[in-house]
């Protein structure tokens, strides 16, 4: 709240309750007592907050100001300093809540502080060594010159090693967590543009250049930090908050990557449709409404000799005229046929050119739709995971179903609605309408709503969650390989190398490895699934 504002609603009160003193008076009486009720020492609450701030503007730097972005459609107007304090104190105040909270040690405080300077260095250039590198020698300027970013990268790998290892509280496992994640991000980044030049084309002694993006500018190196930090903050986040979180997390980041997916390969049906029906089994104008026969002139009746002969028989003239009519006729009902045989010809084409497109769109729309109920059958086991206590699951259950309803109603009052559409129109209006998007995330909360009503109000063993768990991530990579193989062979697209379905595979169901791990052969959980 602004000192204007506070002015404006304590105005009522007059002299000295609408003053800035008074306001500032206000909050530390509030702050004091809330943490009258804590079971630790302010000070810690404070660390703990500043703890969160530093990770928060590392973690901002390294995403390209995305949390900002985020963020901005919330605070509206509010300064950033001010919801990052705010954030910051909420964060310090929560992790101090539990009966027997852990004081914070030195090495966990050191932990943030050096990854979040290996953050920080990496986006400002402080790990260039060019200095260095120019006092050791000319082999030393050539390595920095030569291995530039590499060199860079190192050096944040070292300092991130020795932050984690450090780490020993869960607050500092999810904040470590939290930067190693933008570090990866950050790392892929850095090698997602890459300038191309254009010499042929430069003219006056200007050269011509373009920012081309995409990921297969990234280099094999940045993909392998990018994955080794990724997989460290999966191990942080269970240890910072067991294994039903990273479930849960992961159920959210497997229907984000596939919701992009979704996109990415929806559009490049698209593009291969049109290829196919302007290019394929057509004429290059074929499918654009314009012609490629020959016209079919309209047939004219010619004077025959006979009937303008004034000298010849009136009978072998009108034999002749006779003739000549049924030839014409004749000729005339075979120039229609032909142009009806055309037609059949270019609309069967057409047919064919457009089978591939129809293929691969109804491909993507059923993986997409059973991709969603997969991970909302892994989500509820995550959230089932995470605790044994009776009120936590049946309020789960309750804001579930709150949230399937809520957005099952909201989305078919604002749905587009024609009376006596066909199938093929909705199907076209749903996949570029405005809110499809959201049927996807329907799906996924309604597959955690109806699976909830068992798993969160049974009472069973842990290992009855894993064990879904896995056969939910084992049947949707199964459902990806499978779709790809459709759209490979009857969807028009290229294949692909095998190094990219070994990666799919592996990627996707990473985590039912680790879930296996956690499961004897006897069919229990070696560990709680809560820490």
């Amino acid at each position: 709240m602004t000192a204007e504002s506070w002015s404006s609603w304590m105005a009522w009160a007059g002299e000295p309750w609408s003053s800035e003193a008074c306001r500032w008076s206000i909050v530390a009486l509030v702050g004091t007592t809330a943490l009258s009720f804590l079971n630790t020492r302010p000070i810690f609450v404070v660390i703990a907050a500043a703890l969160f701030a530093m990770t928060a503007y590392s973690s901002n730097l390294l995403l390209a100001n995305k949390l900002a972005k985020w963020t901005l459609p919330l605070i509206g107007n509010a300064a950033a300093s001010t919801v990052l304090a705010a954030s910051a104190a909420v964060f310090g105040y929560l992790v101090h809540t539990s009966s027997k909270p852990k004081a914070p040690s030195v090495r966990g405080v050191l932990s943030v502080a050096i990854v979040s300077i290996a953050g920080i260095g990496a986006m400002r250039g402080w790990f260039t060594w060019s200095d260095v590198a120019t006092r050791l020698g000319p082999g030393a300027v050539n390595v920095v010159t030569e291995w530039g970013q590499e060199v860079v990268w190192a050096t944040v790998l070292i300092l991130t090693a020795i932050g984690v290892s450090w780490s020993r509280t869960r607050p500092v496992h999810l904040l470590n967590a939290v930067l190693l994640v933008s570090l990866a991000y950050a790392c892929v980044k850095g090698g997602y543009s890459r300038e191309v030049q254009f010499p042929e084309l430069s003219q006056g002694g200007t050269l011509i250049s373009i920012e081309h993006d995409s990921y297969t500018n990234v280099a094999s190196w940045r993909w392998v930090i990018a994955a080794e930090l990724v997989c460290l903050s999966a191990v942080l986040i269970h240890m910072a908050a067991g294994l039903g979180a990273l479930t849960a997390l992961f159920a959210i980041v497997w229907m984000t990557v596939g919701l992009g997916l979704y996109h990415s390969i929806g559009t490049m049906a698209l593009v291969q449709g049109g290829s196919t029906m302007l290019g394929g089994a057509l004429a290059p104008l074929g499918g654009m409404g314009l012609p490629v026969n020959p016209p079919v002139r309209p047939a004219t009746i010619q004077p025959s000799r006979a009937t303008s002969d004034p000298i010849g028989n009136p009978d072998l003239a009108k034999a002749s005229a006779d003739i000549e009519r049924a030839r014409i006729k004749s000729e005339a009902m075979l120039a229609l046929r032909n142009a009806r045989g055309a037609d059949a010809e270019r609309a069967a084409a057409m047919q064919k050119a457009a089978r591939p497109s129809i293929i691969s769109d109804l491909t993507v729309y059923g993986w997409m739709l059973l991709t969603s109920m997969f991970a909302g059958v892994l989500a509820v086991c995550g959230l089932r995971m995470l605790s044994e206590n009776a009120g936590y699951r049946y309020l789960v259950t309750t804001l579930l179903w709150v949230a399937f309803i809520g957005g099952t109603v909201a989305l078919a009052m604002c749905w587009p609605k024609e009376s006596g559409q066909a199938w093929d129109k909705w199907l076209a209006a749903f996949r570029y309408g405005r809110y499809h998007e959201y049927v996807f995330w329907l799906v996924f909360v309604g597959a955690m709503a109806f699976v909830g009503i068992w798993a969160l109000a049974a009472s069973k063993r842990p290992a009855a969650w894993i064990n879904l768990a896995v056969a939910s991530i084992l049947l949707g990579t199964l459902t990806s390989l499978t779709a790809a193989a459709i759209l490979i062979s009857f969807g028009g697209f290229p294949p692909l190398p095998v190094w990219s379905y070994v990666v799919a595979a592996a990627s996707q169901s990473s985590l039912m490895w680790v879930l296996l791990f956690r499961v004897n052969p006897m069919g229990t959980p070696r560990h709680s699934t809560a820490n």
